[in-house]
């Protein structure tokens, strides 16, 4: 016995349809694509020096400005 069917082609059945279309796709797109950082070549990264550039006062310095004010 064979079935057939056919799609509905009201306008509820078409947002539905298009629901379930846009949540397949974005499920399939929280995975991401690490196919390019497998290949990445670390090699061309240059070197740099890191330089601090907000260093924290030190408790001396946080004991002389609570004494001034």
């Amino acid at each position: 016995m064979s079935r057939s069917f056919s799609l509905c082609s009201c306008d509820f059945c078409l947002v539905y349809l298009l629901c379930l279309l846009a949540c397949a796709f974005a499920i399939m797109s929280d995975k991401p694509d690490v196919a390019e950082v497998t290949t990445f070549d670390k090699t061309k990264l240059k070197k740099t020096e890191t330089q601090e550039k907000n260093t924290l006062p030190t408790k001396e310095t946080i004991e002389q400005e609570k004494s001034e004010s």
